[in-house]
């Protein structure tokens, strides 16, 4: 589905960052989740914490996950179950502001909002691109995006949900 990478938000922004930095990216539910954290548990106690755990999690949202490359640091168990982790470029400055850092994102306030740009003539699609955000990390991931991949990106339906 096609979406203005203005418009990108949480799941949908990370996941489209991550392909960005050449991850292999994908979709999983968290009902898909649930399934392969139990897959090999046999202890009752500790099924019904993970269920009890998932049960409050809303189920209609997906995670976005991707492969090879990275340890997780917010959802470890099912990195190591899965080789699986999940990503949050636009709200942990452990992530995206090291991409900040590298492509040098330029990040200013204008009482409203944040608006970042960039200036990188490295890039296929555009040399200099600009988005805001209400977050400095939101404002530089679309920022980001938008000069690797333009105005618009193909993302899965299920990110929006």
């Amino acid at each position: 589905m096609k979406i203005k990478t203005q418009e990108l938000t949480g799941v949908a922004l990370d996941w489209v960052v991550a392909k960005c930095e050449g991850y292999e990216v994908g979709v999983i539910t968290r009902e898909d989740m649930l399934s392969m954290q139990l897959a090999e548990e046999t202890d009752p106690v500790r099924i019904a914490r993970v269920k009890d755990l998932f049960a409050n999690a809303d189920a209609a949202t997906p995670a976005f996950v991707f492969k090879d490359g990275w340890k997780s640091d917010s959802n470890s168990a099912l990195a190591a179950k899965t080789g699986w982790g999940r990503m949050e470029f636009s709200t942990r400055w452990s992530q995206g502001g090291q991409i900040i850092e590298r492509e040098k994102i330029n990040l200013a306030f204008n009482g409203d909002q944040w608006w970042a740009s960039y200036d990188h003539p490295e890039h296929v699609v555009r040399e200099r691109a600009a988005a805001c955000g209400n977050t400095p990390l939101i404002a530089a991931m679309r920022c980001y995006v938008a000069s690797k991949l333009g105005d618009e990106v193909d993302i899965p339906e299920e990110l929006l949900k």
